[in-house]
């Protein structure tokens, strides 16, 4: 993994460990699928420590798997706090605006559905 693809959330915050880094691999692209292969070589680890670290993701609800590929839980509720996390990270960083959106098309444009849990 490139440091400069790393979000500012995990760029320090929360340490840079194997599973850190597979996080940060499906913030920076939560809809693209995956392979073990693929995050092992993004993440910089090998492929059967890959394949544990996302089917403990997959336990944890952070990712989906699905035909052999895994990529983000964007119905997660841990998994967009987790990226609301990193925007505001950004945001912070460079005096952004791109979490005023973010929270407007989440919330106030109506684009997540659920219940009335927080």
């Amino acid at each position: 993994m490139h440091r400069d693809r790393l979000p500012p959330l995990f760029d320090g915050l929360l340490g840079n460990d194997p599973r850190i880094r597979i996080l940060a691999e499906l913030v920076n692209d939560p809809f693209y699928a995956f392979t073990a292969e693929e995050m092992a070589a993004r993440a910089m680890i090998t492929e059967p420590y890959a394949i544990n670290m996302l089917n403990r993701l997959t336990r944890d609800r952070f990712c989906i798997i699905t035909d052999h590929t895994y990529r983000a839980n964007v119905a997660s509720k841990r998994f967009l706090a987790l990226l609301s996390l990193s925007v505001a990270a950004a945001d912070d960083r460079d005096d952004g605006t791109r979490l005023d959106k973010f929270l407007n098309d989440c919330f106030v444009a109506g684009r997540l559905q659920g219940g009335d849990d927080v």
